[in-house]
């Protein structure tokens, strides 16, 4: 499911960009500041509405323009969707799916299914607990549509609650928010854990492959409250608590990923950073083999800067998991010499990337 088009208008130091990408591999190669990460940023914000650099909507719209906008046509079985996305200086943003304006976030994200790979996702080692979740419910979201329905109802309800419990309202006015919390926490819970107990065998196939000397790493979900409860009960027991802090002090909201070696040691401290850009690596292509297993759908996969603290090795081997994906991948590089010899299908796509115009 490839992005056969795509054209960008008004970002950052892009100039008007329109591209034919290939199905497969599409190396972008050029100097620092060339426009290459923005490149990826747009179509990550296409798929996502979200910058992976910035919160700031107005620092990825070109000075002197009131908006910008990405479009692009998506090939999905025997069909062609066109897709965009624009915002503006004000603030707005416009989606746009097969003409329709009545259209959410969350559709575009279905149809185009993102994975990012930057320079700072290794972060994820380092980060609080909320990277964690948001990587977990990033694949969550592809495979399981489920997943949004319950979130939508329990972040709905957590917001009441804890509104409730910050203008200091009575017992009742709080725990009236209690059932629907704990019906969807649960269910939150019960299709995290069926994910990630079916993602931890191919993370760990994946990081034996990229890191064949290193030890096996372990995963471990944390719910977000003590095991020996449920959320009712937790809900009901801590309430003199969350009255005292002003917010809802366990569930799905605080759970998190431990991600250890075999020893219990944090991975963040047992292993180098270019060793942690290869499990890195192992979390995100393992999401997407889990979604071609789940869902027979594939990720468009951005990857920034692929030679960033890695060895020649590294780097060959992490591209030949990306072939193996077979799934399109927008790679960028500084130097293109190892991605020449690298780049050996016929059908990969080489592009420069200089002053903001990419040319193949």
């Amino acid at each position: 499911m490839p992005i056969k088009k795509i054209i960008i208008n008004g970002f950052r130091n892009l100039g008007s960009t329109s591209l034919h990408p290939e199905e497969k591999i599409n190396v972008i190669y050029g100097d620092n500041g060339s426009g290459k990460t923005s490149f990826l940023e747009a179509i990550h914000i296409l798929g996502s509405g979200k910058s992976f650099r910035t919160s700031d909507n107005l620092s990825i719209i070109q000075k002197n323009k009131e908006e910008m906008s990405v479009f692009a046509e998506h090939a999905v079985d025997n069909t062609v969707n066109k897709l965009g996305i624009k915002k503006t200086t004000s603030g707005k943003r416009k989606i746009n799916i097969n003409n329709s304006t009545n259209e959410t976030l969350s559709n575009l994200a279905y149809i185009l299914p993102i994975q990012a790979i930057t320079t700072n996702s290794y972060r994820i080692f380092h980060d609080g607990p909320k990277a964690r979740r948001q990587f977990l419910d990033r694949g969550l979201f592809h495979v399981n549509p489920e997943f949004v329905k319950n979130w939508k109802e329990y972040e709905k309800a957590l917001k009441q609650r804890n509104s409730s419990l910050k203008q200091r309202k009575s017992r009742y006015e709080i725990e009236v928010w209690n059932q629907t919390l704990s019906d969807s926490g649960e269910r939150i819970n019960e299709l995290r854990q069926s994910y990630i107990n079916e993602l931890i065998p191919i993370i760990n196939n994946l990081s034996t492959e990229l890191l064949p000397n290193s030890h096996p790493i372990n995963i471990e979900y944390k719910k977000g409250w003590e095991n020996s409860y449920n959320i009712m009960q937790l809900l009901e027991n801590n309430i003199a608590r969350d009255q005292i802090l002003g917010y809802t002090s366990q569930g799905p909201h605080r759970s998190d990923l431990e991600i250890t070696t075999e020893n219990g040691k944090a991975l963040k401290n047992h292993l180098s950073q270019g060793q942690l850009k290869l499990v890195t690596y192992a979390l995100h292509l393992a999401q997407d083999k889990l979604l071609k297993m789940k869902a027979s759908r594939n990720y468009i996969i951005l990857v920034d800067d692929i030679t960033a603290e890695m060895d020649n090795n590294s780097v060959e081997k992490v591209y030949t998991q990306l072939i193996h994906t077979k799934s399109q991948c927008f790679i960028t590089c500084i130097d293109p010499k190892l991605m020449l010899q690298l780049c050996k299908d016929k059908d990969d796509g080489l592009f420069h990337m200089k002053h903001g115009e990419i040319n193949k």
